[in-house]
């Protein structure tokens, strides 16, 4: 497990005051020798004015099956929930559903 603090403020050029705040954690799993599931949790937001603004909780699960010597079946479905989202910027909103935009060549 692991957390992270930070702090915004106009001394560093921040248009407000906040305190961002991160945790994660991880939990690995060995179902045979050949099976291997890892479980995955992550949680962020951002404090202003004493309140949670931007709170995304994000789980997500990986299921590792080497069925074979040389194969591998991986599936791991991510699930992501914002909390008490805010919009601040339009970069914001790709991050929150995964949606990217890659040239066709």
């Amino acid at each position: 497990m692991t957390g992270e603090i930070g702090f915004a403020n106009g001394a560093f050029g921040a248009d407000r005051s906040a305190v961002m705040l991160a945790a994660k954690a991880v939990h690995g799993i060995e179902l045979t020798d050949l099976q291997q599931l890892f479980l995955s949790g992550d949680l962020t937001s951002r404090v202003e004015d004493g309140r949670a603004r931007n709170l995304i909780a994000d789980a997500g699960a990986k299921y590792y099956w080497r069925w074979r010597p040389d194969w591998l079946l991986y599936a791991g479905p991510p699930a992501r929930s914002p909390i008490r989202w805010i919009p601040t910027c339009s970069c914001c909103s790709a991050a929150t559903t995964g949606l990217r935009g890659y040239p066709l060549r």
